[in-house]
C-alpha cells in the first residue's frame, strides 16, 4: 500500500521536485495549493489535490486526513508574509497533523537557523517554526539546506550579478534534486 504525502507549497523551486521524486518513488503525493488550476498546470494529472490557504486550519485538516505524512515547503519574501504565511501556516500544519495522528512531517528550513542568529527577524520566525515541529510529538526531519544550484540565476538581474564573494566558511551549493532524494528516503525509511 502506498503512502499518502501531503505536500504543503509542492510547486515551487522546492516543492516541485519533491513532489515528483515522491511520485516517482511510488507515494501518492497530494499537493495542497491556494490555486488548484496553476497547481495541475505546473504538476500535471499525476497528483491528488487539495484547494486551501495555509491560514485556514480547518482545508489544511481536510488535506491531511489519513495522510501517513507532511512536507512543509513555505516560503515568503517579506517579514510580515513570512510571520503570516511561514510562521502561521507552520502552525496550522502542526495542528492539523496532530489532529490526524501523522506518522512523520518534515520541513524545509535553512542552514543558518541556529540560536546564535536569532538575532534576525527572518531567522526568529523560522527558529519559530522549527520549534513548533520539534514540540508537536509528530516524529520529524527538518531540512537544512545551504544554497540550492537551482537558484543561481535568481543572483542575476539584467546586467547586474550579485558577487557572494571570499567566505570564512565554504559554502556548500546543493541540487534540488538530491534535496529531493533526501525527503523521499525520510519518507522510505521506517524510523
Amino acid at each position: 500500500m502506498s503512502k499518502n504525502i501531503l505536500i504543503v507549497g509542492g510547486t515551487g523551486h522546492q516543492g516541485k521536485p519533491v513532489a515528483e521524486k515522491l511520485k516517482k518513488d511510488g507515494f501518492t503525493v497530494r499537493i495542497f495549493s491556494r490555486d488548484i488550476k496553476r497547481a495541475r498546470e505546473k504538476l500535471g494529472d499525476y497528483f491528488e489535490y487539495y484547494q486551501g490557504d495555509v491560514l485556514d486550519l480547518d482545508a489544511i485538516t481536510e488535506a491531511s486526513r489519513d495522510a501517513y505524512g507532511m512536507h512543509i515547503n513555505l516560503n515568503s519574501s517579506t517579514l510580515r508574509e513570512m510571520q503570516k504565511i511561514e510562521y502561521t501556516g507552520t502552525m496550522n500544519c502542526v495542528r492539523a497533523g496532530k489532529a490526524n495522528d501523522l506518522n512523520r512531517i518534515t520541513l524545509i528550513s535553512g542552514a543558518g537557523v541556529k540560536r546564535d542568529n536569532l538575532w534576525s527577524p527572518p531567522v526568529k520566525i523560522k527558529w519559530r517554526c522549527e520549534e513548533a515541529i520539534r514540540n508537536s510529538g509528530i516524529p520529524y526531519i527538518i531540512f537544512a539546506p545551504t544554497y540550492f544550484m537551482n537558484g543561481l540565476p535568481a543572483y542575476i538581474k539584467g546586467d547586474r550579478a550579485m558577487i557572494i564573494g571570499k567566505q570564512t566558511r565554504k559554502i556548500r551549493w546543493l541540487s534540488v534534486n538530491d534535496y529531493a532524494d533526501l525527503v523521499s528516503k525520510a519518507y522510505s525509511s521506517q524510523n
